[in-house]
């Protein structure tokens, strides 16, 4: 992994499918992208 630096940027995206909803994954009643879904993305950006 390189040094870390003020004003690094990593970009990941995703489409929300049935598959990562709170509902299906187990965060929530609600058919919305899930929270752990969300935390993976964010972990997806901070290692490009």
């Amino acid at each position: 992994m390189g040094d870390l630096a003020v004003g690094l940027r990593g970009v990941a995206t995703a489409t929300v499918t049935d598959a990562n909803t709170a509902s299906s994954l187990g965060s929530g009643d609600v058919p919305v992208f899930g929270t752990p879904a969300l935390v993976a993305l964010m972990e997806a950006a901070a290692v490009r």
